[in-house]
């Protein structure tokens, strides 16, 4: 199958004109949302074991080869259809994971696989990872970075900013958060099985200490935990510990000094408790491995 004038350049290369001595660049000019949109009914009606010309993805969605470059770009670099020069393009299965994803996680992964695939996007994640995203600061990226004019940096600035958005990657505050898991699933509870004899009761958890987040109740009449954060005006810190684990350090807005000399005690108190319990498993052993008095 003849592809017809393949071309990865995005039909706004003319207004994108890199200044001196930066490198030119084909911007995503289409959200991902929009994208996994488009692909997804090339998907259902042309397969995705094959290649197909832009002139046959185009007749799929009703419109002329020419007006869908800036559809065929951006879904390049989102890694949702893979070119073949001369014969098509393919639907890729890093869409699937998307569009049929197995898992909310495994989704989730791949929606950040693509937003981090454009080159335009790269820095940006490294430089405002856990970091409030500013829209102009964004835009000045691709205007220092990319060269590009100020009005073409501008649309690709919304661009992104959607897409942190739609997939919900940064928080209230507007704090990046693709390097945090995704959300956990929390089983649900049976109400008969927890005893709600009064709020207090309800707030603390086995240990004493206020339960976060909340439950809360829903239409099924069972107990569910509260999974926003921010709801509760709490801020959060993750923490990288050894072999891929992570834990989250969540404070309120209003914390102060003593209130972080008391976290340190706690986590005295955590090592402290992490050694004896060590100990006690180092004992049995020295004992199995002691030799017998004569």
């Amino acid at each position: 199958m003849a592809e017809e004038k393949l071309s990865t350049n995005d039909p706004l290369d003319d207004d994108n004109q890199s200044k001196e001595g930066k490198k030119r660049v084909s911007y995503v000019s289409k959200d991902l949302k929009s994208m996994v949109d488009f692909v997804a009914k090339v998907y259902n009606q042309l397969g995705h074991t094959t290649f197909h010309s832009n002139k046959a993805i185009a007749t799929v969605h009703g419109l002329s080869p020419d007006s869908i470059k800036m559809h065929l770009s951006s879904s390049q670099q989102y890694k949702l259809f893979e070119l073949k020069y001369g014969i098509g393009y393919k639907v890729t299965d890093h869409f699937q994971k998307i569009y049929l994803p197995r898992t909310e996680n495994e989704k989730r992964n791949a929606i950040i696989e693509s937003l981090k695939n454009p080159e335009t996007y790269q820095q940006l994640f490294k430089d405002y990872e856990y970091h409030v995203v500013p829209t102009d600061g964004v835009k000045n990226h691709f205007i220092r970075a990319f060269g590009m004019k100020d009005d073409v940096a501008a649309r690709a600035a919304q661009i992104f900013m959607d897409n942190l958005k739609e997939f919900e990657l940064v928080d209230a505050r507007g704090v990046l958060l693709t390097g945090l898991p995704s959300k956990p699933t929390i089983p649900e509870v049976n109400a008969e099985t927890i005893d709600n004899t009064s709020d207090s009761n309800n707030s603390l958890a086995s240990n004493g200490n206020p339960e976060l987040p909340a439950r809360i109740q829903n239409p099924g009449n069972k107990l569910i935990f509260q999974s926003e954060l921010e709801a509760a005006n709490k801020k959060t810190i993750p923490i990288h510990l050894t072999d891929d684990k992570q834990a989250l350090f969540v404070y309120p807005d209003d914390i102060t000094i003593d209130d972080i000399e008391l976290v340190k005690h706690q986590i005295e108190g955590i090592l402290l408790r992490i050694k004896l319990e060590s100990k006690k498993k180092e004992q049995p052993k020295k004992q199995e491995g002691a030799e017998s008095p004569l």
